[in-house]
């Protein structure tokens, strides 16, 4: 997805103006969305109302489905069922669909459709409507809850990682009601709220339904529901030539020997040289985290638990750990105070690997 810019829909004549009056509003207050502000639209109009720096289509639904994940949002002048029409074929999930926002033709009202959440379009809503002058019209139920409470963007906001999707609904469904939810939180993560009983830090519950958030691998179970806090930081050594599929194979056996979940790496990390291996980078991207990358030099001069003669003579420096050195440097741009949580491990004798993270999540065994 384009990160700084919406796409904006006009499907008549009666749309446009309010659609280009738009499009000059947001160059000056950007929609913030996450780290980005979005301010840059893209106007597609029909061919038949084609005007100077629009996207002239043959067939806006078309080119709307195309063109449906290339950004973060999706602005649809006209009406409702129109913009149904257009995303229904391509609808995927909320985790991974941009949110669409209706606004009909005299912009009087701004609707969010689709992805009001985890995609933002409830923020969005609300943002055009008092750019427009309008009404939001957000029909999400939390949002119409007296003393509603959004599990979903209660973990967005704190960065964790979702997953159990299937569970989440039946969970926000009890709260709205009235009833209780477990919540195992030994981090504090999630806010105090009306429904969440936090249950002891010190070990699991048994009692379901229930809500945990850790970095650990808590198993899927009927009735959980698992938010994980992405703070790991994996380093990566390996030799030439490692065969791809050994990087997936290693990195699934390091995350059960230590029991945390692939949720929890925010990022890989490793040496310079290495850093385009087509089979860390085919990793990364299964996991759809970036990969860090340090220069000898800088990695020999990390102090790590098991340092390497063989690597100091391959890159012509003292004894290092490639893994652990450059999980540590990763982990400690990327938290105010970090520590190495596994040490180098070792892998089908070629990959090598070790993870670093946040102090603040240091499992208290007392």
């Amino acid at each position: 997805m384009s990160a700084d810019e919406l796409a904006l829909w006009v499907t008549s004549r009666e749309g446009l103006g309010p659609a280009q009056k738009l499009r000059s509003l947001l160059a000056k207050s950007a929609w913030q969305m996450g780290a980005e502000p979005l301010s840059r639209c893209v106007l597609y109009v029909p061919e038949r109302i084609a005007v100077p720096g629009g996207q002239a289509c043959s067939s806006l639904a078309s080119s709307f489905r195309a063109h449906f994940f290339d950004y973060r949002a999706h602005v649809v002048f006209g009406a409702a069922g129109i913009a149904v029409r257009f995303m229904a074929p391509v609808i995927s999930h909320k985790k991974r669909d941009p949110c669409v926002v209706v606004i009909d033709s005299a912009a009087r009202f701004v609707i969010s459709l689709l992805s009001g959440h985890w995609g933002g379009g409830n923020s969005l809503a609300r943002h055009l409507a008092g750019l427009l002058q309008a009404t939001a019209v957000i029909s999400t139920a939390s949002d119409g809850h007296c003393e509603g409470f959004a599990l979903d963007l209660a973990a967005q906001k704190q960065g964790l990682c979702l997953i159990d999707w299937q569970e989440l609904p039946a969970m926000q469904g009890r709260l709205l009601e009235g009833q209780s939810l477990v919540l195992y939180d030994p981090f504090a993560m999630l806010p105090e709220a009306k429904g969440l009983v936090r249950a002891s830090a010190s070990s699991l519950p048994q009692t379901f339904p229930q809500i945990t958030v850790h970095w650990q691998n808590v198993p899927r179970q009927a009735g959980r529901l698992r938010l994980i806090i992405p703070h790991l930081v994996c380093g990566v050594g390996f030799r030439q030539a490692t065969e791809p599929e050994l990087f997936v194979q290693a990195f699934a056996a390091f995350c059960k020997r230590y029991g945390f979940a692939q949720e929890a790496v925010m990022a890989l990390a490793t040496i310079d040289a290495k850093a385009r291996d087509s089979g860390l980078c085919a990793l990364a991207s299964s996991l759809h985290v970036p990969v860090d990358h340090f220069a000898a030099e800088l990695l020999a001069r990390e102090q790590s638990p098991n340092p390497s003669t063989m690597a100091g003579k391959v890159f012509q420096q003292p004894a290092f750990s490639v893994c652990e050195a450059a999980a540590q440097l990763s982990a400690r741009q990327r938290h105010q105070a970090s520590v190495l949580f596994f040490p180098k491990t070792r892998f089908f004798g070629k990959i090598t690997l070790a993870a670093a993270g946040s102090a603040a999540f240091l499992l208290n065994e007392s």
